[in-house]
């Protein structure tokens, strides 16, 4: 078999090139300042907790909030250690037409140089720690809406959803999907890969080298959970579609909880967490992740901001990041989690929330020239 030989000026760039690495105090630098944006809002974030806590009104906040910080932390940090591997295939398949031994040697230099840059280690821990800490924050809040018992949107966003779909509710016209268990378990099955799909993109994106675009969906990330799932989750509080009944007495939603009740897959597993959090609400119990709040759909929410991220970049995977999208929507009307304008309202939140981001990178970056990082693009 005949070794391929690499490109002279390829080989030469890859063996002899010195790689410009800074000061490690330099880069500690760089990466703090390039996370200040991202720091600032989990900072606001965390200020409304401890006035929230000063006020006497935030215990839960607190409550379990240590085994809540080691059960994100660890999956996250397990994840990122994991994903090295597939970094390095990444950048041997970069150098495939190099055989052998030597096309390791050439990816290994390729990941030390685009991946061992202190400032690209330091950065990725740091969201890491920023996108759990935003997660916990955000379960102590929703936790709130069970102590408050102040859900009181459901009537109105249930009138809303039919007047807008044209007379019918938008369960109605997906009864061919839900009326069939096999498809509806199908169907609904997005909402279960959804947990894997947001850890996935975040390390992704942590260890990304095109840093405006991971600088805004940081920003964006941050801002949608804070905006999205914490403010405007109190400003209209709902429980949504599966919860009518206990709110209201009478519900048009019966037909579709019976199918979910009849179906396996995602739907078993939907109606089995559901029961639990009503039971926590009930109970006036705020366990960790149990909390009820609909609109807006934070499932729904990052699935849009997934899509938004890789829209431009990425020509072909954004047809899968949109099908996610369109699938997660239709899972959280399928389910029973939301209405359809929970849905839709998370997306108009997250574009607007993402220009948002988008403008304040670029104002950050006019103000602090972007320094060289001596890195690779390659797997960004």
């Amino acid at each position: 078999m005949t070794t391929v030989s690499p490109p002279a000026q390829f080989e030469q760039s890859l063996r002899d090139a010195p790689t410009p690495v800074a000061p490690w105090s330099v880069e500690v630098r760089r990466a703090l300042s390039e996370h200040r944006l991202v720091f600032a809002l989990v900072a606001a974030e965390m200020l409304g907790a401890a006035l929230l806590d000063w006020s006497g009104r935030a215990d839960t906040l607190r409550d379990g909030l240590p085994g809540r910080a080691r059960f994100v932390l660890a999956r996250s940090a397990t994840l990122t250690f994991y994903s090295l591997p597939l970094l390095l295939a990444w950048e041997r398949w970069q150098v495939r037409d190099v055989a052998g031994k030597e096309g390791w040697r050439l990816a290994w230099r390729q990941f030390v140089a685009g991946r061992g840059n202190p400032r690209v280690l330091l950065g990725v821990v740091l969201a890491v720690l920023l996108t759990a800490s935003v997660a916990v924050l955000h379960d102590g809040f929703k936790n709130l809406l069970t102590l408050g018992r102040y859900h009181s949107w459901d009537v109105q966003f249930a009138a809303w959803d039919r007047t807008l779909h044209g007379g019918r509710y938008p369960h109605e016209y997906l009864a061919a999907i839900w009326t069939r268990p096999w498809l509806l378990s199908l169907a609904t099955a997005p909402y279960v890969f959804w947990f894997p799909v947001l850890a996935g993109v975040n390390v992704w994106q942590a260890w990304s080298s095109d840093r405006p675009r991971r600088a805004q969906y940081f920003t964006c990330y941050v801002l949608t959970w804070l905006v999205l799932g914490a403010m405007a989750a109190h400003a209209f509080a709902s429980m949504g579609p599966v919860f009518y009944g206990h709110l209201v007495g009478s519900t048009p939603y019966g037909p579709l909880e019976q199918a979910l009740d009849a179906a396996g897959g995602a739907p078993a597993w939907a109606r089995a967490t559901q029961a639990a959090m009503w039971e926590a609400w009930v109970q006036r119990d705020p366990r960790p992740w149990l909390a009820i709040s609909a609109m807006p759909s934070l499932h729904v929410a990052m699935a849009a901001l997934y899509t938004f991220t890789v829209w431009e970049r990425f020509q072909r995977v954004r047809w899968v990041f949109l099908a996610f999208l369109l699938l997660t929507l239709l899972s959280s009307v399928l389910l029973g989690w939301h209405y359809a304008i929970d849905g839709y309202a998370a997306v108009l939140g997250v574009w607007v929330l993402w220009r948002l981001s988008g403008a304040l990178v670029r104002t950050g970056s006019r103000r602090r020239p972007e320094p060289g990082s001596g890195h690779s693009s390659a797997g960004g």
